[in-house]
Protein backbone atom coordinates (compact mmCIF):
# COMPACT_ATOMS: atom_id res chain seq x y z
CA UNK A 1 0.00 0.00 0.00
CA UNK A 2 1.30 3.46 -0.96
CA UNK A 3 1.55 6.15 1.65
CA UNK A 4 -0.30 9.28 0.83
CA UNK A 5 1.12 12.76 1.38
CA UNK A 6 -1.48 13.19 4.16
CA UNK A 7 -0.14 10.12 5.96
CA UNK A 8 3.46 11.32 5.61
CA UNK A 9 2.51 14.78 6.88
CA UNK A 10 0.67 13.24 9.82
CA UNK A 11 3.67 11.06 10.70
CA UNK A 12 6.01 14.06 10.39
CA UNK A 13 3.79 16.12 12.70
CA UNK A 14 3.72 13.30 15.24
CA UNK A 15 7.51 12.95 15.04
CA UNK A 16 7.98 16.73 15.42
CA UNK A 17 5.69 16.78 18.46
CA UNK A 18 7.60 13.88 20.01
CA UNK A 19 10.93 15.65 19.42
CA UNK A 20 9.60 18.89 20.90
CA UNK A 21 8.34 17.02 23.97
CA UNK A 22 11.64 15.15 24.30
CA UNK A 23 13.55 18.45 24.25
CA UNK A 24 11.22 19.92 26.89
CA UNK A 25 11.86 16.87 29.09
CA UNK A 26 15.61 17.34 28.53
CA UNK A 27 15.25 20.92 29.80
CA UNK A 28 13.39 19.73 32.91
CA UNK A 29 15.93 16.99 33.58
CA UNK A 30 18.84 19.46 33.40
CA UNK A 31 17.15 22.36 35.19
CA UNK A 32 19.85 22.68 37.91
CA UNK A 33 22.60 22.88 35.28
CA UNK A 34 20.59 25.42 33.30
CA UNK A 35 20.06 27.52 36.42
CA UNK A 36 23.83 27.67 36.90
CA UNK A 37 24.82 28.26 33.27
CA UNK A 38 21.82 30.07 31.80
CA UNK A 39 20.10 31.88 34.71
CA UNK A 40 17.51 34.37 33.37
CA UNK A 41 18.27 33.37 29.78
CA UNK A 42 16.21 31.78 27.05
CA UNK A 43 17.73 28.50 25.92
CA UNK A 44 17.30 27.02 22.44
CA UNK A 45 17.25 23.21 22.55
CA UNK A 46 17.21 20.97 19.52
CA UNK A 47 17.59 17.18 19.58
CA UNK A 48 18.67 17.18 23.23
CA UNK A 49 21.39 19.80 22.84
CA UNK A 50 21.59 23.47 23.74
CA UNK A 51 22.25 25.22 20.43
CA UNK A 52 22.23 28.80 21.77
CA UNK A 53 21.11 31.02 24.65
CA UNK A 54 20.36 34.72 25.17
CA UNK A 55 18.61 37.11 27.55
CA UNK A 56 16.36 38.28 24.70
CA UNK A 57 13.98 35.71 23.21
CA UNK A 58 13.54 37.60 19.92
CA UNK A 59 17.28 38.04 19.40
CA UNK A 60 17.84 34.36 20.23
CA UNK A 61 15.10 33.20 17.87
CA UNK A 62 16.47 35.31 15.00
CA UNK A 63 20.01 34.06 15.59
CA UNK A 64 18.95 30.40 15.84
CA UNK A 65 16.83 30.59 12.68
CA UNK A 66 19.67 32.36 10.88
CA UNK A 67 22.12 29.61 11.87
CA UNK A 68 19.82 26.59 11.50
CA UNK A 69 17.09 27.80 9.15
CA UNK A 70 13.48 28.28 10.18
CA UNK A 71 12.56 25.30 12.29
CA UNK A 72 9.50 25.47 14.56
CA UNK A 73 10.76 22.33 16.33
CA UNK A 74 13.64 24.13 18.01
CA UNK A 75 12.45 24.51 21.58
CA UNK A 76 13.11 27.92 23.17
CA UNK A 77 12.59 27.77 26.91
CA UNK A 78 13.32 30.18 29.75
CA UNK A 79 15.66 29.25 32.57
CA UNK A 80 13.98 30.73 35.63
CA UNK A 81 15.59 32.75 38.38
CA UNK A 82 14.22 30.60 41.20
CA UNK A 83 16.20 27.71 42.61
CA UNK A 84 14.73 24.28 41.87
Amino acid sequence: MRRTSTTRASNRQRSNAQQWESDALYFDAHKREFLRKYRNKYVAIWHGKVVDADYDRVVLTERVYSAHGYNPNINILHSPTLDP
